[in-house]
């Protein structure tokens, strides 16, 4: 819906102009006046991560120390989104943009 307004509001100004909605979230994610809010949906993880799927920037593991001195991996978490996932994998399933102003 978002994509669809900023899109036809674009277009006014120069009618050849094309965003995309993965575009367009990730001009948002880099906005320091937007505010991103994302819901998730549980899948079972087939592949590991090799990038975000929220902005595409690198994943990286989410490592604790057991009482034995082992490490484990909890999870990734995005270096640059407020993405994270546990071992159980989350994807994004909803975006929700604030603007939050100046």
């Amino acid at each position: 819906m978002i994509h669809r307004s900023v899109e036809a509001r674009l277009r006014e100004e120069d009618p050849t102009f094309r965003l995309g909605p993965a575009r367009l979230r990730s001009i948002l994610l880099r906005s320091p006046r937007v505010s991103v809010r994302i819901q998730y949906a549980q899948r079972a993880g087939r592949r590991p991560l090799q990038s975000c799927p929220v902005c595409g920037e690198e994943i990286r593991p989410l490592r604790n120390q057991t009482l034995e001195g082992d490490t484990v991996i909890l999870g990734w978490r995005c270096t640059r989104c407020p993405f994270w996932t546990p071992v159980r994998r989350r994807v994004p399933a909803r975006y929700a943009f604030r603007w939050v102003g100046r």
